[in-house]
């Protein structure tokens, strides 16, 4: 009797690993310096101010970003390609 070979099928990434992965790749842009002189700071999308350290705003903007126009408008930027 022939075997079939097994075919992995790669699990899509949910939305809350994608989170993560985010969160954690946003923290590899600045040096710990720099993330402590950011820290509350001004969104450099919308100018607000934001509290904490803020996201990579990048590829919208340079400088860090706040949670709003991080999920709405950064994050969407991202996964275009």
């Amino acid at each position: 009797m022939i075997k079939g070979k097994k075919i992995g099928i790669k699990k899509k990434e949910t939305k809350a690993k994608k989170e993560v992965i985010m969160k954690y790749l946003d923290t590899l842009s600045l040096s710990e310096e720099e993330m402590k002189a950011e820290k509350n700071g001004d969104c450099s999308i919308c100018e607000e101010p934001y509290d904490s350290w803020g996201h990579n705003a990048d590829p919208v903007s340079k400088g860090r970003c706040c949670e709003h126009c991080n999920v709405t408008i950064v994050w969407p930027k991202r996964l275009e390609g």
